[in-house]
C-alpha cells in the first residue's frame, strides 16, 4: 500500500529507500531519559513525545523526499544530497523543533537536533526487482 501511494506521489519507480527513527534524550544519551519530551513541527504542533519515524525515499537520481505523519504527501530533501550520499540534514530536521526536561521536577527547556536527536536509520533497501 505504502509503496503503490509513494508511486503515485512521485510518479516513477522507487530506487531505493530508508526507514529512520529520531528520539530525543539528553546529550543524545540513550541512557539518560528526556522528561515531558516533545517533537513539534512548525505547521502541526506536537507530534509526538520522543519519538519520530519516517521514511527517505530516492526516487530518480539525485531525487529524495521523506514520507511521515507530518508531510503524507512527501517533502523534498534532495539538497541534502551530493552524488548519492548525505552531505546535509539541514533540509530533513527543517520545521521541526526539539524540548525535554533532564530532571522530572523541571520544565522541559528546547534543544537543537544536533544536541539531542538520536538517530537511527536503517540500511538503504533496494528491491531485486523495482520495488512496487
Amino acid at each position: 500500500e505504502f509503496v503503490r501511494e509513494v508511486k503515485g506521489i512521485v510518479g516513477s519507480e522507487i530506487k531505493r529507500l530508508q526507514l529512520w527513527k529520531w528520539t530525543v534524550r539528553p546529550n543524545k544519551d540513550s541512557k539518560k531519559q528526556a522528561h515531558h519530551a516533545s517533537i513539534l513541527h512548525k505547521f502541526k504542533g506536537k507530534i509526538g513525545k520522543d519519538t519520530h519515524y519516517f521514511t527517505l525515499v530516492e526516487y530518480c537520481k539525485g531525487q529524495y523526499m521523506i514520507f511521515d505523519t507530518v508531510t503524507t504527501n512527501g517533502r523534498d530533501v534532495s539538497a541534502d544530497f551530493e552524488n548519492g550520499n548525505m552531505v546535509s540534514q539541514k533540509k530533513i530536521s527543517e520545521g521541526y523543533g526539539f524540548k525535554y526536561a533532564a530532571e522530572l521536577n523541571k520544565p522541559a527547556k528546547t534543544c537543537t537536533y544536533d544536541s539531542c536527536v538520536i538517530k537511527c536509520i536503517s540500511p538503504w533497501m533496494v528491491g531485486k526487482h523495482n520495488i512496487g
